[in-house]
């Protein structure tokens, strides 16, 4: 079956993809191209049709979006295919934000069979929660500056001062320069 025209660059674009990734990558959380092809595939009426054939065309981050892309287009067939992810123990590149690294192939299919995945790739999303347990439960969730709040107390009052680098209180007046 001949792809159009409109959905021929994004199946080219997953079937070369080199990286498994959320939706927002960098420290600017740009969205991927392989990732807006992703969404243009899925909303086509053949979407399971495109993403069963990248099953088997396309480099292995190429095949987990595929896998993502069939929770929604055939999620009865889902688990048959991906079946064979499972037990592989290899791993896939990965980019998470900002933190370039691998993961286990089973590992992300897992996440894509429980919906986990594909709802980050479709609404949006970084990926950084399914990746937390992988730096021991805890992992550290980019924050813009706006959303910490600059509480460095003033040493005599209490009271909190202007900036962090501050040696004198606008409160009580006390200076330590």
């Amino acid at each position: 079956m001949a792809l159009l025209h409109r959905f021929s660059e994004a199946y080219r674009t997953l079937r070369t993809v080199n990286v498994f990734t959320g939706d927002r990558v960098g420290a600017v959380g740009l969205t991927p191209a392989h990732l807006t092809a992703w969404r243009s595939l899925l909303a086509d009426k053949n979407a399971a049709t495109h993403f069963k054939r990248l099953l088997s065309t396309a480099t292995l981050p190429g095949q987990l979006y595929a896998l993502a892309g069939l929770y929604y287009a055939d999620r009865p067939h889902l688990q048959e295919l991906a079946a064979p992810y499972l037990e592989r123990a290899d791993t896939v590149p990965t980019v998470i934000t900002c933190c370039v690294d691998t993961a286990p192939v089973r590992e992300i299919v897992t996440r894509i069979i429980d919906g986990a995945w594909p709802e980050i790739l479709r609404r949006g999303g970084s990926g950084i929660e399914l990746m937390a347990h992988r730096a021991g439960g805890t992992l550290p969730i980019p924050r813009r500056r706006r959303e910490i709040p600059d509480i460095t107390p003033c040493p005599y009052c209490g009271q909190p001062l202007r900036t962090a680098k501050a040696k004198q209180c606008r409160h009580c007046g006390k200076d330590w320069h």
